[in-house]
């Protein structure tokens, strides 16, 4: 979607609805869900012409009975999206959209309830994604990017659920990161925890680094066939873990319902 940058007089001032500037969504705005209804967004502290356009930064908040449950997101290039400390029960869905910026290009504040994204995600550059204590953040949409890689930061959890193409492989800086061999692309380096919730049979073929913990959960039996230089602790919690290539390097501890 196209959405033309415009220039509105608001009390006296002219405010422009252009791409870098941070789009603040309105906790119970006149427009609940409607991610295009200017209604529903602020600028500045004022109304803009339009809701978000490419290039924009956007911050959701929401909470209790006034926070929506459902943003029915445009095709966007977005610098940035933050899910700031108010969001409660919030799911970004719709169409795909991108995240350019090559810092923190996602950021979830610290908060006791789980949020997510239904949609799809192009990386459109290497970057990262921060989840704050006590957040449960789940992307079940497919993440897509060719040579772009994606950095886990902060201590809270990130569930990968898509089917993910993103090919620069993936760092697990803090915090949890739980995913499966669809949803987890490339070398991981582990200095945080990973977490492979495998299901069903199947085998990951890349390789793990780093001094963080591995665990393996899911009646699924995955195999690793990758020589991993993981030098962290590996548990078997559920399943099978089968290692065809190497993980010499790694201690691994095998719990009731595991096995190897």
């Amino acid at each position: 979607m196209h959405v033309a940058t415009g220039l509105i007089l608001v009390l006296g001032m002219f405010f422009s609805s252009a791409a870098g500037a941070l789009y603040v969504w309105v906790d119970g705005g006149a427009k609940p869900s409607e991610w295009n209804a200017k209604q529903n967004w602020s600028v500045g502290g004022s109304q803009p012409s339009s809701g978000p356009v490419n290039g924009s930064d956007v911050q959701l908040t929401g909470t209790g009975s006034n926070g929506p449950t459902n943003q029915n997101i445009a095709n966007l290039s977005l610098n940035t999206l933050r899910f700031d400390s108010t969001c409660d029960t919030f799911t970004v869905a719709g169409n795909a959209f991108t995240l350019t910026n090559s810092g923190t290009a996602l950021t979830v504040d610290a908060g006791a309830s789980a949020l997510g994204i239904s949609c799809h995600i192009a990386l459109g550059n290497s970057q990262s994604w921060s989840i704050g204590t006590g957040r449960t953040f789940t992307v079940s949409g497919n993440i897509t990017g060719s040579a772009k890689s994606l950095t886990k930061t902060g201590t809270g959890t990130l569930v990968l659920t898509g089917t993910n193409s993103y090919s620069g492989g993936t760092t697990i800086s803090d915090g949890t990161l739980k995913g499966n061999v669809t949803s987890l692309q490339g070398n991981i380096t582990v200095n945080g925890a990973l977490i492979f919730d495998q299901g069903t049979n199947a085998t990951y073929s890349s390789a793990l680094s780093g001094n963080g913990t591995f665990t393996k959960t899911g009646e699924g039996k995955l195999k690793l066939t990758g020589d991993s230089g993981f030098s962290g602790t590996t548990v078997v919690s559920q399943g099978k873990l089968q290692v065809t290539g190497s993980l010499a390097h790694s201690v691994i501890t095998i719990e009731s319902g595991g096995m190897v």
